[in-house]
């Protein structure tokens, strides 16, 4: 959440100091549309409505997909890590079931 939150200010602030820098934007928008599209930046789903269309917004963009794909990485690795036992107990249970 921190992420998007960091990134949702920087696109506004790109927005303000840059105007033009995103097609799609109200002139008043809101820390909301901002929040919302660095968050369907994040999670790498189209979000049409505002599009980086400068040489600054395109690549704040895509500086966010990394640690955003990072941090996905590490939020899975750890769900894995924490039900690995459980999947392993499982697997003895059944393999313990088919063998008799």
């Amino acid at each position: 959440m921190a992420i998007i939150v960091l990134f949702a200010g920087f696109y506004g602030m790109l927005a303000h100091f840059s105007p033009g820098a995103f097609t799609g934007v109200a002139e008043d928008a809101g820390i909301m549309a901002w929040v919302s599209f660095a968050f369907f930046t994040g999670v790498g789903r189209d979000f049409t409505s505002i599009v980086p269309v400068s040489a600054g917004a395109r690549p704040l963009v895509g500086a966010q997909l990394i640690p955003s794909i990072g941090w996905a990485l590490v939020v899975f690795a750890a769900v894995m890590a924490h039900i690995q036992p459980q999947l392993e107990r499982i697997a003895r249970r059944d393999a313990e079931r088919d063998g008799e």
